[in-house]
This record gives C-alpha cells, sequence and structure tokens, in this order.
C-alpha cells in the first residue's frame, strides 16, 4: 500500500483558492457592466414615431421630443450597497439608484433607472420607457447564470 503526502503547504493552496475566486468575481462583474451598458443602449435606442402621431395612439414607443428622457437612463452595480460601477447623465438617476440601493444592501445588485420625474407616467401610458432594457438584463443574466451552473 501506499501513502500520499502534501508536499504544497495548506496555505498556499487556499491563497490560489481565494485568488481564483477573486478573479471569477471581477469577471462576473465586468460582464454584468457590459450587459448594463447594452440594456442603456436598447432603452436609449428605441425608435421614436414621428411627431405627426402625437394624436394618434402610438404604443410601444413614445414620442421623444427633447431627449431627455433617454438621456436620463442610466445603470448603478453595486455590491453589499457599495456602488462599484456606474452610468449616469443625469444626477436624477444617480439619487433614484441610490434610492433603490438603500433596500438591496446584499449581494450583486444592477439597477436601471430613468431619472426624469415624468418617467413611471411615461410607463403607465403604455409606452416603453424601460422595458425593454429590463428584458434584455433578465435574459442576459440567465444565461450568464446558466454558464456558471454548469
Amino acid at each position: 500500500m501506499f501513502t500520499i503526502n502534501q508536499i504544497t503547504p495548506t496555505d498556499a493552496i487556499m491563497k490560489t483558492l481565494e485568488n481564483r475566486l477573486t478573479l471569477e468575481y471581477q469577471i462576473i462583474i465586468r460582464r454584468l457592466a457590459f450587459i448594463a451598458e447594452q440594456a442603456v443602449n436598447v432603452a436609449r435606442n428605441l425608435p421614436s414615431p414621428p411627431v405627426e402621431m402625437r394624436k394618434e395612439p402610438h404604443p410601444p414607443n413614445y414620442i421623444d421630443d427633447t431627449g431627455n428622457l433617454r438621456n436620463s437612463i442610466g445603470y448603478m452595480i453595486a455590491v453589499d450597497g457599495e456602488p462599484l460601477n456606474l452610468n449616469f447623465n443625469s444626477d436624477k438617476s444617480r439619487v433614484l439608484a441610490q434610492k433603490a440601493l438603500e433596500g438591496n444592501q446584499q449581494g450583486i445588485v444592477l439597477i436601471l433607472t430613468a431619472g426624469m420625474e415624468y418617467a413611471a407616467y411615461v410607463s403607465r401610458k403604455g409606452y416603453d420607457v424601460l422595458d425593454s432594457a429590463e428584458i434584455f438584463c433578465k435574459q442576459s443574466l440567465q444565461k450568464l447564470l446558466d454558464k456558471y451552473k454548469k
């Protein structure tokens, strides 16, 4: 019979594992930031119907007269309540994201916001403000999670 002797010190093994976990964590955050950037682009690049259609129902997209609502769309990625990655063109979006973060202090969080005060009103009227971006995020995040399940 033979014996197996451990040559590599346990602390060296633990350090290697910790380094690998840190690297995977950084990769996940970068992938999440990429998904968030794409989601913001989805929301900002929705086609706007022509102004002539103002009187007619025209869901799912709203008429973008000023560009303010589209430009107020941004995101925050936070880990355990600490913002790590931000993309905001609007202070209002940043404030909304901070408020949303207050209720999400554990784990990795992605927050999409539209910072104009009328964003919720436009969305309630049936227009796509963040809907497509949210669907995109959910689908992309599911694909990312599926990769890690294997």
